[in-house]
């Protein structure tokens, strides 16, 4: 039986420095110069001969395949505390934990190929890749920390863009401890006790911090590099104007925050200091999310951002919401989509066109009267559909439907300083109550036929005039150029006019001399009358300029109280007979008579007596008068 192995020889422990963590391995070991066991001297004892020790992980973590925490945590220069597993044989050493301080401010010259130090700047470095092209080693002057972990320089925010971040040459950066004469806790966990730490502007007691002693921090980076550091986040206006993204509520006390950093910049910080408790995740571009004490939680990405859900997403939100986007919107639903809003609802386009598109199936835009209360125009349960002038910029808006567009409500109001209507097909419009047209002028206007039936009465009231022009044109000009006929009642037309300046004229035109005015009865009879019998003293007057002709096909009546027929010329009566009141007898032509008159001689005392000496008389009156036997 033995009765000596590991664990019963003794417990032998060490410190040292890591001075190369690449392990081939990939487990986590770190080759350690240990105090007293290895010399200061590379020159006696390179690192490549230094053993690998072993981590040592907490019972947090499994160390096993696909469980577990990565036991990648000490750097170069990290300072740890271990044990020989191997006991004084010291070729096994395990690492237990690491050491903080605060570091030495030495130079690069005092710990260059030195022992115990961070050694990827030391000459001929082999911590560094520095092979050529072809795969050959070549020493370099110095050693390099490119391709080495290292935090921002800076970072640059224009709106829209992408964060550029800005790198530190080779030659500014510095090997482990990047600094001297400051603790190695994170100054985040020092916090507002430690003035050094220079995280935020103040002091604990709300003192300025002096100027050459300026914040320097992740903290201080956010607040210079807010979105809203540029320019408030303006909303659509309807219940906001703007709103900006708040500061970081950071007051931590030591020891309460604890933090997490990584060598290129992230943060983790769970801050548990009393009324200032914090969840803060922070990339090195500047992307963070952070929940404040009361449980506001502020996101912040400096590039793009994507939510990918492969099922389904529900959101809700208590009070508003706002969002400002800076270029396009869009959003696609692969089946129905529904946005209901409580109260009023509004949609604004600055420029450009709106475009409704609807592809397939109806589209419908309703106001829809409460089915609790009667619709009274203006009372409760009353909508209305109304598209206002005043709330639509400069620009056009279509909308548009491949089959049936439909617009519905109990009063649809349309406000419009000019309105043209193109139908490409037929158009019927159907009112069910009374209808109204209303403008300044109105045209109407049909290249073909235009028909117009009311099912009761057609009125049409004028205060100025009606003036119809009927232009025909081959091959559509009909025979009769316009038709008025009544089934049933009289055609009647009537000019009322106080001052006996109006009147019915019937014009035959300028361009009239082949044309006529004609009444005739119906072909089954009747009569026409020419009458003025209803006004006392009223008269008809029948007027030519040349010829006036009355002519009826069996019988032709003149009835009046007194009839004047009067021509300065002549006056010609044809008939078998002229009937004045109730005597009848034969026409006679007065130059007949006149001619018969002047040859006329009768017996006297003295025999037949010569011919009358008024002859002249009977010749200048024979056209005026009628003579009847």
């Amino acid at each position: 039986m033995a009765t000596s192995f590991m664990g019963k020889e003794g417990f032998i422990w060490w410190h040292g420095v890591v001075e190369n963590r690449k392990d081939p391995l990939f487990i986590g070991r770190c080759k350690v110069r240990i105090l007293g066991w290895h010399t200061h001297d590379k020159e006696d004892m390179p690192t490549e001969t230094l053993p690998w020790a072993y981590p040592l992980m907490p019972l947090t973590s499994a160390s096993q395949t696909e469980v577990g925490y990565s036991p990648t945590g000490p750097v170069e220069g990290t300072w740890i505390l271990g044990f020989f597993r191997d006991g004084l044989a010291g070729q096994e050493p395990v690492m237990l934990g690491t050491m903080g301080g605060i570091p030495e401010g030495r130079t690069l010259q005092e710990t260059q190929n030195v022992g115990f130090n961070d050694p990827r700047r030391d000459i001929g470095s082999d911590l560094v890749d520095d092979s050529d092209e072809e795969g050959n080693r070549v020493s370099p002057d110095e050693g390099t920390l490119e391709g080495s972990p290292y935090k921002p320089k800076s970072l640059l925010l224009e709106p829209g863009k992408p964060v550029q971040i800005e790198k530190y040459e080779d030659s500014e950066k510095v090997t482990y401890p990047r600094f001297g004469g400051k603790p190695t806790t994170s100054k985040y966990a020092r916090g507002m006790s430690d003035n050094t730490s220079r995280v935020i502007h103040h002091n604990t007691d709300g003192a300025e911090i002096p100027g050459d002693l300026k914040s320097e921090s992740i903290i201080a980076d956010k607040k210079s590099k807010s979105i809203t550091h540029f320019s408030p986040i303006d909303t659509a206006g309807l219940f906001s104007k703007s709103f900006s993204e708040p500061e970081s509520p950071y007051r931590a006390e030591y020891p309460y925050n604890h933090v997490y950093e990584s060598e290129s910049g992230h943060l983790i910080e769970i801050d548990d200091t009393p009324d200032h408790e914090r969840l803060h995740w922070y990339h090195r571009s500047g992307t963070f999310t952070e929940i404040h004490p009361t449980g506001t939680r502020v996101d912040r990405v400096h590039d793009d951002k994507y939510d990918m859900i492969w099922r389904n997403h529900r959101m809700k939100v208590g009070g508003s919401s706002f969002t400002n986007i800076g270029t396009n919107y869009e959003r696609k639903s692969g089946g129905p989509s529904t946005v209901w809003a409580g109260g009023s609802s509004s949609f604004t386009v600055a420029s450009g066109k709106y475009e409704h598109r609807l592809m397939n199936g109806s589209y419908l835009l309703t106001a829809k009267i409460s089915d609790t209360a009667p619709g009274v125009p203006g009372g409760p349960g009353f909508s209305k559909l109304q598209i206002l002038k005043r709330e639509i910029s400069p620009g056009d808006i279509t909308i548009a439907a491949n089959d049936t567009l439909r617009l519905k409500g109990y009063d649809v109001q349309f406000e419009i300083g000019h309105k043209q209507t193109r139908t490409m097909g037929g158009l019927d419009e159907s009112v069910r109550g009374n209808a109204s047209y209303f403008a300044s002028t109105l045209g109407l206007g049909s290249s073909g036929e235009m028909t117009i039936a009311p099912g009761g009465n057609l009125a049409i009231n004028v205060t100025g005039g009606i003036q119809e022009t009927i232009l025909l044109a081959p091959p559509h000009a009909p025979l009769v150029a316009k038709k008025t006929e009544t089934k049933l009642g009289k055609l009647v037309m009537e000019c009322f006019d106080g001052v006996a300046t109006g009147g019915i004229d019937l014009n035959m035109g300028p361009h009239g001399g082949v044309s006529s005015i004609t009444m005739m009865p119906g072909a089954k009879g009747g009569h026409i009358d020419i009458a003025s019998i209803s006004t006392p003293g009223s008269r008809i007057s029948l007027a030519a300029n040349k010829m006036l002709d009355l002519v009826s096909y069996v019988d032709a009546f003149l009835e009046a109280k007194k009839v004047q027929v009067i021509a300065d010329i002549e006056i010609a009566l044809k008939a078998g007979r002229v009937k004045i009141a109730d005597a009848t007898s034969p026409a006679v032509l007065g130059d007949k008579l006149a001619e018969l008159y002047k040859e006329h001689k009768h017996s006297t005392a003295n025999g037949l007596s010569g011919p009358p000496d008024n002859r002249a008389k009977i010749s200048k009156i024979k056209s005026k008068q009628v003579k009847l036997s």
